[in-house]
């Protein structure tokens, strides 16, 4: 078997075998302390095992819920702490703080939250901000879960149309992909990381 449909068919075996316990437990880590976003391992988990996308996608929603509530309880218990230790999470940048308390300031709490997920802005970040600014942590959690499980369903979206697409080209496409797409991703990613 070439290395390419061995990679594949590991790939997929990962995401039928264990893809929903990775969906959840990267979703609570990147609520509360992980800095890279539950959207790769849910887009990559899903491109392999597209009939998975439901479970997929219930996981991550079910993982980011937790770890967000308690990201916003430890915010709420010790705030002074939840924010020292929020911005020493890489890829969360102290010139993100008054980005996220102006729109906290100007816009409803709801308004905040379905804008996070597509603002750039780490939820770690709003949620200890908002708590600071005296919203109560059950008040927060509806918005943040509606706002992140609409950015989580059209990543799903996208995902489960591409895995249904290249389905029997994806042992052909996987590797050259990956070597053409991979190095602008991970310079990306550090760019982010590093300029903030």
């Amino acid at each position: 078997m070439p290395a390419s449909r061995r990679v594949v068919a590991g790939w997929r075996r990962l995401g039928a075998q264990h893809g929903v316990t990775i969906c959840f437990v990267w979703a609570v880590a990147e609520a509360t302390v992980w800095p890279v976003i539950p959207d790769i391992a849910l887009f990559l988990l899903i491109l392999a095992t597209p009939r998975k996308t439901l479970n997929f996608l219930g996981a991550t929603v079910a993982g980011t819920t937790l770890g967000g509530v308690i990201t916003l309880l430890v915010a709420f218990a010790a705030p002074q702490f939840a924010l020292h230790a929020v911005l020493a999470v890489p890829l969360v940048h102290e010139q993100s703080v008054p980005t996220v308390q102006a729109h906290l300031q100007d816009w409803s709490l709801p308004h905040a939250f379905l804008f996070q997920p597509w603002s750039g802005i780490p939820f770690k970040l709003w949620a200890v901000l908002a708590v600071a600014a005296g919203h109560q942590p059950l008040t927060i959690a509806p918005f943040f879960v509606v706002g992140r499980a609409l950015r989580f369903a059209a990543v799903s979206l996208v995902a489960a149309t591409l895995g249904r697409l290249l389905e029997r080209r994806l042992p052909d496409l996987a590797v050259p992909l990956a070597i053409l797409f991979g190095p602008a991703g991970v310079y990306t990613f550090y760019r982010i990381a590093i300029a903030g």
